[in-house]
């Protein structure tokens, strides 16, 4: 069975077995958070095939490879996991940033800033 999964669109097994997810609560606040300073482009639970496993982004930017993750402990209660997944990732050139769920609800300007300048440093580190 070839494994040449394209980014974005999962495999139909696997949206058999686990059905398309609707976004959290956290996730939808997050969102609320990107579309406010008029990011544009992002997808949401977006699909990466890496390193032989099968992954999700909470919010992606595929030109630059960016994912965002909005991290609460249900969803992600080992740092250890998250490294690993993140280094899954990496292979295929994805760059991922977690925010706290505490943060995404009571820091509104310091995650925005935070999103805002992660993409200004990567698109210029991309373009050299």
């Amino acid at each position: 069975m070839s494994e040449d999964y394209q980014d974005g669109y999962p495999p139909a097994f696997l949206i058999r077995q686990i059905g398309i997810r609707k976004l959290t609560y956290l996730e939808k606040r997050f969102k609320y958070i990107i579309f406010g300073l008029g990011i544009y482009g992002m997808k949401w639970n977006y699909y990466v095939y890496a390193a032989g496993k099968h992954h999700f982004i909470d919010s992606a930017y595929p030109p630059l490879k960016l994912g965002f993750e909005a991290d609460s402990k249900k969803w992600h209660p080992s740092l250890e996991k998250d490294m690993e997944r993140d280094a899954r990732l990496d292979t295929k050139g994805w760059r991922i940033y977690h925010f706290a769920s505490v943060d995404i609800f009571k820091k509104y300007d310091e995650v925005s800033d935070r999103i805002i300048s992660i993409i200004q440093r990567e698109q210029i580190g991309r373009k050299s």
